[in-house]
């Protein structure tokens, strides 16, 4: 992983700080279970992307709500 101003690559994903909490963007467009919610913190982000992944991952990540259409389209602006 690694960091570029506040967001972190890791995969082909783009997690950021963003609504409270922390966000999963992933850059092939294909849709995931995790893109929409927001996450408590960083380590919660990283073990969704991974539980849902490749399955490395098995404990339910913090949830601390889930990004509406318009968040979702600007969860990168931080």
């Amino acid at each position: 992983m690694r960091k570029i101003g506040k967001a972190y690559i890791y995969s082909d994903h783009t997690i950021c700080p963003n609504y409270g909490g922390w966000v999963v963007i992933h850059e092939s467009k294909m849709p995931f279970k995790y893109e929409r919610k927001i996450y408590k913190t960083l380590k919660d982000a990283q073990n969704a992307y991974k539980k849902i992944h490749d399955g490395s991952h098995t404990a339910e990540p913090n949830i601390i709500g889930e990004m509406t259409d318009e968040q979702f389209i600007n969860a990168l602006n931080i």
